[in-house]
């Protein structure tokens, strides 16, 4: 992690402090959380360029005035749907440095974990991260802790369907099993694939039998999973 040594006003920094901990208490690591979140949306405020039409950027302590505030109660609900207790993290950072996903792409467990900790539950739902992870478990295996972070992230995942936002791609996927009973559907390659090894065209599933197919579906209905995918939004929010 990078280190950022700053010098300013003596009441600016007394401001800053005393808006941190109404915010987030006497935590440690508060004030290291505040400034990268009034960091990051200042650098988002500058990247549309200068000139008259562009809105003036606002200070750090705007953003922490108008941000809504943390949830408390975020760390506690995540631990009693997953049973994995997110607060003993020492964020070590074993899991991202093991990580085959954030080798390739923005997903850091580490951060996700510690925002998830410190109530900025908004924020991680709607993240496009929380939907990076392959549940490869690599993380589980090398946690000192004995998190099972990936546990932890699915228990997030199905928060933030529960909320309204979904990933479009894993949406599409669902989509797929409440049509057809599969969440990867049988192509014309795989078909042909088939008969040429003397299989049936169609595997004995849902994909030969329309009644249960019916079934599935009325499964998928009753138990809310219908309702659940109509009502995901397109997830376009940036990432944690």
């Amino acid at each position: 992690m990078g280190r950022i040594d700053v010098m300013m006003d003596d009441e600016l920094e007394r401001a800053f402090r005393e808006k941190v901990a109404k915010r987030f208490g006497m935590k440690k690591g508060s004030m290291s959380l505040a400034l990268e979140e009034a960091i990051r949306e200042w650098l988002k405020s500058e990247e549309g360029g200068k000139g008259p039409e562009v809105e003036k950027a606002k200070t750090p302590l705007e953003h922490l005035e108008e941000a809504p505030p943390p949830s408390l109660q975020f760390a506690e609900e995540i631990i009693r749907a997953s049973g994995e207790n997110i607060n003993k993290c020492i964020q070590c950072g074993n899991c991202v440095a093991s990580c085959p996903s954030g080798r390739i792409t923005a997903y850091n467990s580490r951060r996700i974990i510690r925002k998830a900790s410190m109530g900025y539950k908004e924020e991680v739902l709607r993240s496009i991260e929380l939907w990076l992870c392959t549940t490869c478990y690599t993380c589980v295996e090398r946690c000192p802790r004995k998190i099972d972070v990936v546990n932890a992230i699915l228990t997030m995942r199905n928060m933030a369907v529960e909320n309204g936002w979904m990933l479009d791609p894993h949406k599409m996927v669902s989509i797929n099993l409440i049509k057809t009973g599969h969440a990867v559907p049988i192509d014309q390659v795989t078909r042909e694939r088939r008969k040429d090894l003397g299989l049936s065209e169609l595997p004995p599933t849902v994909h030969q039998y329309e009644g249960a197919l019916l079934d599935v579906q009325q499964i998928l209905k009753e138990t809310g999973f219908c309702g659940l995918i109509e009502r995901a939004q397109p997830q376009k929010a940036a990432s944690a």
